[in-house]
């Protein structure tokens, strides 16, 4: 019974459990098929483990997936500025359908994480991002027993940036990189100087001169690799206009 009674102190709801995990730590599947047997356990999932009546949640899921499978991912992008409290609307936690779920690498998502997110009608985008060269700009987001690896509001922005493929993501990321204030120039000028894309860097340094950013005079281009050759920083059939200062070409609409 001692063992039973220290595995549930150590689970959290909101947070699924790996068969995997549980058997590194002296619970074998013969343990812990008895336990969901006599329903001390409940197993929403195959090879998945919650409390009896818990529930799993996203972000406990993103959780999982850092701490129980040293998966190489992070919340980033509007989903991190999100979390930071940095919208338009004030979001409750629990009403986050869409979550952007980046990794440097290939990221292959248990199935279960599929169905879960297809039956909560979710929107869990897990994808590759390796605009940066190292891991730099990560911290913690402490929620409900939990440190969640996200980016910093600096690598965010800059993630955001990075996303962006149709008109309406540019206006989106607008709306967003407004909202964010001022940022920590030298936190900034290492991410720039560490990012791979060039089209994100040129049209960072745009919007914060045009939104007239503080931050933005204490950036040395000079030091910015910025690439060579004009680009375009969505590929539509719309009107777009030229930026000479930054070599790019944004969509007509947003210019002011």
């Amino acid at each position: 019974m001692n063992k039973i009674t220290n595995l549930y102190r150590m689970l959290y709801d909101e947070i699924p459990y790996f068969s995997s995990y549980l058997k590194s730590l002296g619970y074998d599947y013969g343990l812990l098929h008895k336990y969901k047997t006599r329903g001390w356990l409940d197993s929403p999932y195959k090879s998945v483990y919650v409390k009896p009546g818990g529930h799993i949640s996203p972000l406990g899921i993103v959780y999982a997936l850092q701490t129980q499978k040293n998966m190489n991912i992070h919340i980033g992008g509007i989903s991190a500025l999100i979390l930071k409290g940095i919208s338009e609307q004030v979001y409750n936690i629990n009403e986050l359908r869409n979550l952007h779920i980046l990794s440097t690498k290939r990221i292959f998502v248990p199935q279960w994480v599929k169905k879960f997110a297809k039956e909560h009608n979710l929107k869990l985008n897990f994808m590759q991002n390796n605009i940066f060269k190292s891991e730099i700009g990560l911290t913690y987001f402490h929620y409900n027993k939990m440190e969640i690896m996200i980016s910093s509001t600096e690598r965010a922005v800059m993630e955001m940036l990075s996303m962006i493929r149709t008109r309406s993501d540019y206006f989106d990321a607008l709306k967003y990189f407004e909202l964010t204030g001022e940022l920590r120039g030298e936190k900034l000028l290492g991410l720039l100087k560490n990012c791979n894309s060039v089209k994100c860097k040129r049209l960072f340094l745009y919007l914060s001169e045009k939104y007239e950013k503080d931050y933005i005079k204490k950036i040395d281009r000079n030091v910015i690799d910025l690439g060579r050759g004009t680009r375009r920083i969505i590929n539509d059939k719309g009107k777009s206009v030229y930026i000479r200062d930054y070599d790019i070409e944004i969509p007509r609409e947003t210019i002011f």
